[in-house]
């Protein structure tokens, strides 16, 4: 069993079992509201949406990081993604493709840093709320 909210418009937010929301880093799923799951072929690469009919597999599945924020994930914490292989979800200078990119040992930069935003405003992000990404430069 696992949390499920609702990302804008865009995607699906789907906390995995076992850490709760408030975790410094979840295992998560993104879905678009057309049901396809986001997924990083083999960890690396663009991030696209997938129909995955069933179970979805370690490439639809990330590891979300807290940056900022503390208690229950909230409108403007910051978060990064992983991938299953130890990639970071980068947006190229705020307007690119989204990818899977290899960091090494370096934590996630600008560019792999992303703010939640509640969609009804202030407050904790709850199961269905729908929320949006911003990128370090305020792009969607």
């Amino acid at each position: 069993m696992f949390k499920q909210l609702t990302i804008v418009g865009i995607m699906v937010f789907c906390g995995l079992g076992g850490l709760p929301t408030h975790a410094a880093a979840q295992e998560i799923r993104l879905i678009t509201e057309a049901g396809y799951h986001l997924n990083c072929f083999d960890s690396k690469g663009a991030v696209q949406g997938v129909d995955k009919k069933g179970q979805p597999g370690r490439d639809e599945t990330f590891l979300m990081v807290r940056i900022t924020g503390e208690g229950p994930l909230k409108h403007g914490d910051k978060v990064a993604f992983r991938t299953a292989g130890g990639c970071c979800l980068n947006c190229n200078d705020s307007t690119g493709p989204v990818k899977g990119v290899n960091k090494g040992r370096d934590g996630p930069g600008r560019d792999e840093v992303f703010t939640v935003i509640r969609i009804k405003g202030a407050g904790v992000v709850g199961n269905n709320d729908k929320i949006a990404l911003l990128t370090h430069a305020d792009t969607v």
